[in-house]
Protein backbone atom coordinates (compact mmCIF):
# COMPACT_ATOMS: atom_id res chain seq x y z
CA UNK A 1 0.00 0.00 0.00
CA UNK A 2 2.70 2.66 0.76
CA UNK A 3 4.26 2.03 -2.42
CA UNK A 4 1.18 2.75 -4.27
CA UNK A 5 1.34 6.24 -2.16
CA UNK A 6 4.42 7.31 -3.76
CA UNK A 7 2.59 7.74 -6.88
CA UNK A 8 0.00 10.03 -4.97
CA UNK A 9 2.55 11.97 -3.27
CA UNK A 10 2.96 13.37 -6.51
CA UNK A 11 -0.55 13.99 -7.58
CA UNK A 12 -2.36 14.29 -3.82
CA UNK A 13 -0.23 15.17 -1.01
CA UNK A 14 -3.01 15.92 1.05
CA UNK A 15 -4.62 12.82 0.50
CA UNK A 16 -1.46 11.05 1.51
CA UNK A 17 -1.01 12.35 4.37
CA UNK A 18 -4.55 11.26 6.05
CA UNK A 19 -3.31 7.83 5.19
CA UNK A 20 0.05 7.61 6.63
CA UNK A 21 1.92 9.41 9.60
CA UNK A 22 3.53 11.70 9.42
CA UNK A 23 7.30 10.53 10.10
CA UNK A 24 6.24 7.66 7.39
CA UNK A 25 5.30 10.60 4.89
CA UNK A 26 8.33 12.71 5.43
CA UNK A 27 10.93 9.51 5.14
CA UNK A 28 8.81 8.54 2.16
CA UNK A 29 9.38 12.14 0.05
CA UNK A 30 13.12 11.74 0.62
CA UNK A 31 13.26 8.49 -1.03
CA UNK A 32 11.37 9.31 -3.57
CA UNK A 33 13.27 12.79 -3.57
CA UNK A 34 17.03 10.71 -3.45
CA UNK A 35 16.07 8.36 -5.44
CA UNK A 36 16.62 10.52 -9.47
CA UNK A 37 20.31 11.19 -7.44
CA UNK A 38 20.96 7.77 -7.39
CA UNK A 39 20.39 6.16 -10.45
CA UNK A 40 21.93 6.42 -13.93
CA UNK A 41 19.26 8.81 -15.94
CA UNK A 42 17.78 6.71 -18.71
CA UNK A 43 18.76 9.53 -21.27
CA UNK A 44 22.21 8.56 -20.51
CA UNK A 45 21.63 4.49 -21.25
CA UNK A 46 22.69 3.05 -24.13
CA UNK A 47 19.94 0.72 -25.45
CA UNK A 48 20.25 0.25 -29.38
CA UNK A 49 22.07 -2.63 -30.64
CA UNK A 50 23.24 -0.23 -33.43
CA UNK A 51 25.21 1.88 -31.36
CA UNK A 52 26.60 -0.85 -29.35
CA UNK A 53 27.95 -2.10 -32.80
CA UNK A 54 29.16 0.85 -33.94
CA UNK A 55 31.24 1.05 -30.51
CA UNK A 56 32.67 -2.29 -31.02
CA UNK A 57 33.47 -1.91 -34.75
CA UNK A 58 35.47 1.60 -34.06
CA UNK A 59 38.38 -0.25 -32.51
CA UNK A 60 38.57 2.17 -29.92
CA UNK A 61 39.28 0.64 -26.70
CA UNK A 62 41.21 0.45 -23.33
CA UNK A 63 41.40 -2.28 -21.28
CA UNK A 64 41.82 -3.02 -17.65
CA UNK A 65 41.75 -6.35 -15.94
CA UNK A 66 38.34 -6.01 -14.21
CA UNK A 67 36.96 -3.43 -17.26
CA UNK A 68 37.16 -2.95 -21.01
CA UNK A 69 35.64 0.25 -22.41
CA UNK A 70 34.88 1.06 -25.93
CA UNK A 71 33.94 4.36 -27.07
CA UNK A 72 32.81 6.00 -30.08
CA UNK A 73 33.48 9.94 -30.58
CA UNK A 74 31.02 12.47 -31.23
CA UNK A 75 30.68 14.93 -33.90
CA UNK A 76 32.30 18.49 -32.99
CA UNK A 77 30.51 20.47 -35.92
CA UNK A 78 28.34 21.72 -32.87
CA UNK A 79 30.48 23.42 -30.23
CA UNK A 80 28.27 25.32 -28.39
CA UNK A 81 26.48 21.74 -27.06
CA UNK A 82 29.85 20.17 -26.42
CA UNK A 83 29.80 21.82 -22.34
CA UNK A 84 26.84 20.25 -21.64
CA UNK A 85 26.68 16.86 -23.76
CA UNK A 86 26.48 13.69 -21.47
CA UNK A 87 27.58 10.28 -23.78
CA UNK A 88 25.18 7.76 -23.85
CA UNK A 89 26.59 4.55 -21.86
CA UNK A 90 26.05 0.57 -21.39
CA UNK A 91 27.48 -1.96 -19.49
CA UNK A 92 28.07 -5.30 -20.86
CA UNK A 93 28.47 -8.88 -18.85
CA UNK A 94 28.44 -11.85 -21.12
CA UNK A 95 27.22 -15.06 -19.27
CA UNK A 96 30.60 -16.62 -20.51
CA UNK A 97 31.38 -14.10 -17.40
CA UNK A 98 29.32 -15.45 -14.50
CA UNK A 99 26.14 -18.08 -15.79
CA UNK A 100 23.90 -16.47 -12.67
CA UNK A 101 22.45 -13.78 -14.09
CA UNK A 102 22.46 -12.23 -9.82
CA UNK A 103 26.40 -12.19 -10.04
CA UNK A 104 25.92 -10.45 -13.35
CA UNK A 105 23.60 -8.24 -12.75
CA UNK A 106 25.53 -6.96 -8.95
CA UNK A 107 28.42 -6.10 -11.12
CA UNK A 108 26.63 -4.19 -13.67
CA UNK A 109 25.19 -2.06 -10.94
CA UNK A 110 28.24 -1.76 -9.20
CA UNK A 111 30.05 -0.33 -12.73
CA UNK A 112 27.15 1.91 -13.19
CA UNK A 113 27.15 2.87 -10.02
CA UNK A 114 31.07 3.54 -10.46
CA UNK A 115 30.64 5.68 -13.40
CA UNK A 116 27.79 7.67 -12.53
CA UNK A 117 29.59 8.76 -9.21
CA UNK A 118 32.64 9.56 -11.36
CA UNK A 119 30.38 11.64 -13.89
CA UNK A 120 28.42 13.87 -11.17
CA UNK A 121 32.22 14.39 -9.91
CA UNK A 122 33.42 15.67 -13.59
CA UNK A 123 29.69 17.65 -15.01
CA UNK A 124 29.71 19.51 -11.13
CA UNK A 125 32.91 21.12 -11.92
CA UNK A 126 34.40 19.03 -9.20
CA UNK A 127 36.96 17.27 -11.45
CA UNK A 128 38.65 17.95 -14.84
CA UNK A 129 39.32 14.85 -15.96
CA UNK A 130 38.31 12.82 -17.37
CA UNK A 131 36.36 14.90 -20.21
CA UNK A 132 33.29 12.87 -20.58
CA UNK A 133 31.47 15.38 -23.39
CA UNK A 134 33.87 14.25 -26.36
CA UNK A 135 32.14 10.67 -26.02
CA UNK A 136 28.78 9.95 -28.39
CA UNK A 137 28.71 6.78 -26.75
CA UNK A 138 30.56 4.64 -24.20
CA UNK A 139 30.72 0.69 -24.04
CA UNK A 140 31.82 -0.81 -20.92
CA UNK A 141 32.27 -5.17 -20.97
CA UNK A 142 32.82 -6.45 -17.82
CA UNK A 143 35.67 -9.36 -17.07
CA UNK A 144 35.52 -12.29 -14.92
CA UNK A 145 37.61 -10.90 -12.57
CA UNK A 146 35.41 -8.06 -11.54
CA UNK A 147 33.06 -10.36 -10.10
CA UNK A 148 35.44 -11.04 -6.92
CA UNK A 149 36.53 -7.47 -6.97
CA UNK A 150 35.20 -4.82 -4.30
CA UNK A 151 33.39 -1.59 -5.40
CA UNK A 152 36.79 0.78 -4.78
CA UNK A 153 38.90 -1.59 -7.29
CA UNK A 154 35.82 -1.25 -9.73
CA UNK A 155 35.23 2.31 -9.60
CA UNK A 156 39.15 2.60 -10.07
CA UNK A 157 39.10 0.51 -13.32
CA UNK A 158 36.33 2.74 -14.58
CA UNK A 159 38.01 5.92 -13.65
CA UNK A 160 41.45 4.51 -15.20
CA UNK A 161 39.77 3.20 -18.37
CA UNK A 162 38.04 6.64 -18.80
CA UNK A 163 41.43 8.31 -17.99
CA UNK A 164 43.71 6.26 -20.83
CA UNK A 165 40.62 6.70 -23.57
CA UNK A 166 40.93 10.17 -23.03
CA UNK A 167 44.76 10.30 -23.32
CA UNK A 168 44.69 7.50 -26.51
CA UNK A 169 41.82 8.34 -28.37
CA UNK A 170 41.65 12.39 -27.59
CA UNK A 171 45.68 14.17 -26.50
CA UNK A 172 47.06 11.94 -29.53
CA UNK A 173 44.88 13.26 -32.20
CA UNK A 174 45.63 16.88 -31.19
CA UNK A 175 49.63 16.16 -30.97
CA UNK A 176 49.18 14.96 -34.57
Amino acid sequence: RKENLVFSLVCRQKQAAKLLEEDELKAVIVFQSNLGETVLPSRERLRRKSVFQRAYNGRRMVSSPQVSLFVLPKDTKDSKLNKYWKPMVGFVVSKKTSKSACRRNKVKRQAREAYRLISQAVFRGDREQPRLNIWYAMVFVIHPNALNSSFSQIKSAVESCLMRADKKFVQAKRQR
